[in-house]
């Protein structure tokens, strides 16, 4: 960017800032920029910290539409039941979106890709079935001048985990189980549920299920037997 100067005084001091633009005054600098460049993340370990600081063009799936940093990570299977799970961790709220990918780098194909819109929330990404042993790469995207500040780019913590049970399906509430009234109780479990709705008695949880039902009289009663825990 140029600046004319139509009239300067010979002898007087001038101070001049220059500020970059976009994703350019963040730091330092993200290095797993590119598919060959992936950070190996071990299945079952903590959440490792990570940034899209001046990332590169991310590669085209189907939720990363308008993203222009991207980086990437990558894990092998040990299940065939896995789970992604990236949390932002910048303070004014941040648009970030993940892509799994199966395949190698250059020759990729899209298992699943989730976007966290327009708040401080990050993104879980439910697999299966994948293949135990093989590689899997995940890419982290967002867009300079979002929601996130940070000098133009999303900081989040990411880690890989093998589930151990059967993710449901209805576990957000447009997707409910409809109990029929009087008939004998049905099996279910909150596995993978994460449509929770905060309630005054449910401070601490992270998975729900849900079931809807029609009611027959004015009073209702609703059992709910527990199996067995984890």
């Amino acid at each position: 960017m140029k600046f004319k100067l139509a009239t300067c005084l010979v002898g007087l001091l001038f101070s001049v800032n220059v500020f970059a633009g976009g994703g350019g005054g963040c730091s330092p600098n993200a290095t797993n920029i590119s598919c060959g460049t992936a950070v190996s993340l071990t299945v079952g370990n903590p959440c490792v910290s990570g940034t899209t600081c001046n990332g590169n063009t991310p590669t085209a799936s189907s939720c990363n539409g308008g993203m222009s940093e991207g980086v990437w990570y990558s894990f092998v299977a040990t299940s065939t039941d896995m789970e992604v799970n990236i949390t932002s961790v910048t303070s004014d709220g941040c648009d970030i979106s993940s892509t799994v990918f199966s395949g190698s780098c250059g020759a990729l194909t899209e298992v699943t890709c989730d976007a966290a819109g327009g708040a401080a929330a990050g993104d879980v990404l439910s697999l299966s079935p994948l293949t135990t042993g093989n590689t899997y790469f995940v890419q982290v995207s967002y867009a300079p001048g979002g929601g996130c500040g940070n000098g133009g780019n999303a900081d989040f913590c990411i880690d890989v985990q093998a589930i151990a049970c059967t993710p449901i399906a209805n576990g957000i509430c447009v997707f409910p189980t409809v109990l029929t009234v009087g008939d004998p109780c049905v099996t279910g479990s909150t596995c993978q549920g994460f449509g929770l709705i905060p309630s005054s008695c449910n401070a601490g949880d992270n998975q729900s299920a849900w079931y809807s039902f029609v009611a027959t009289d004015p009073s209702m009663t609703v059992d709910i037997d527990l199996l067995g825990s984890s």
